[in-house]
């Protein structure tokens, strides 16, 4: 089975979840890409990664510039997303992420691609030194 996919049970489609990111979550921010994260408990059958993708209309206009930015997100995720294991496959807890841009409407892919990837290694190392919830 390929890593480089991205199904349908890798989003975030359940409002309680979006709520539980804009609540309750850890952030930080690398450039024009915001990180939230949380962990909530597993359901059956799920993938132990879900990722939210917004691109507020506040900060872009256009919703051609918006789009654009949201198909370049999803695929930066995931061409680079980091193996299950790294969060604790196995364990009954799910990582919610909302991947945020907050820049101009214009961003250029390897400026966003370099941000995202910071971005991933500071949550993976704070994750890892136990700054966040794991419950």
């Amino acid at each position: 089975m390929s890593t480089f996919r991205f199904p349908k049970s890798e989003r975030i489609c359940n409002k309680s979840d979006i709520e539980l990111l804009f609540s309750k979550s850890a952030s930080l921010r690398k450039g024009s890409v915001i990180l939230r994260f949380a962990f909530r408990e597993s359901l059956a059958g799920e993938s132990h990664r879900q990722v939210l993708i917004v691109v507020p209309k506040k900060r872009v206009k256009r919703a051609v510039d918006r789009n654009k930015l949201k198909r370049q997100l999803r695929e930066i995720y995931r061409l680079n997303k980091l193996p299950e294991i790294e969060y604790g496959e196995g364990q009954d807890r799910t990582l919610l992420i909302a991947l945020i841009y907050s820049g101009q409407p214009k961003a250029e892919y390897p400026v966003l691609e370099k941000q995202f990837n910071q971005a991933m290694a500071k949550m993976r190392s704070e994750i890892a030194e136990g700054l966040i919830n794991k419950n």
